[in-house]
């Protein structure tokens, strides 16, 4: 589920075959989960970033978890790189 903040809340969406799935409330909280069929999965995933566009037009920024950060990499040669 893609995660997005502002200082004082949060959003969640994802898409589940023709359903898109959201889930906001204030950080810190369970929050309220919502749930809207749509026609096909090309018409959720459309509304779904549709719906991201707005809410990083009202600031909210996405949350980039553990598991989705690159790897960092080690220098090979750490005299040269340092």
């Amino acid at each position: 589920m893609r995660r997005f903040e502002s200082l004082t809340h949060f959003w969640e969406a994802e898409v589940d075959g023709k359903k898109l799935i959201r889930r906001s409330g204030k950080l810190g909280s369970k929050g309220r989960q919502t749930t809207k069929e749509h026609p096909s999965r090309a018409a959720a995933r459309c509304a779904l970033e549709e719906l991201i566009d707005e809410k990083l037009e009202q600031g909210y920024l996405p949350v980039v978890r553990e598991a989705e950060q690159p790897p960092q990499l080690e220098p090979s040669n750490p005299e040269i790189e340092a």
